[in-house]
Order: structure tokens, then C-alpha cells, then sequence
């Protein structure tokens, strides 16, 4: 846990307090947005990968789950 630790606060996510420990590094409005744009863009080429080596029967799944869920009341 301690060598996880020491990687995030060499990339500054993290900030080593001595004697107390680490803590989260403050995130501003920028980091956020910025955070939230790789996500996007990671999860936009995780789908088109799934659709180019989806088969039929990944195809029928995900009907089939795109169904139950429109089923449900929420």
C-alpha cells in the first residue's frame, strides 16, 4: 500500500505529510473538466472496439439487456 502511496504522490494525486500520512491533492474546475474529457474519449473507444469485435450473439445480448432495461421502472 505504501509503494501505491508513494507512485500517486510522485505523479502529485496524492501529498505525503510527514508523521501524518498522505492526503488527496486539491482538484480544481480545469482538472476536472480535463479528468472528465479522457473518460469520455476512453470510454468512446471502448465501445467502438466492443462493436468492431462483437459477434451475433454479443449483438443479441445486448438487445436483450437494452429490453430488460426498458422494462424497468425507475
Amino acid at each position: 500500500m505504501k509503494g501505491a502511496l508513494s507512485r500517486l504522490s510522485a505523479e502529485s494525486l496524492v501529498i505525503a505529510r510527514p508523521q501524518r500520512g498522505f492526503r488527496v491533492a486539491p482538484i480544481n474546475a480545469a482538472d476536472v473538466s480535463d479528468l472528465t474529457e479522457v473518460r469520455i474519449d476512453i470510454k468512446l473507444q471502448c465501445r467502438r472496439r466492443a462493436i468492431s469485435k462483437g459477434n451475433v450473439d454479443w449483438e443479441v445480448a445486448i438487445v436483450a439487456a437494452n429490453h430488460a432495461l426498458s422494462r424497468t421502472t425507475g
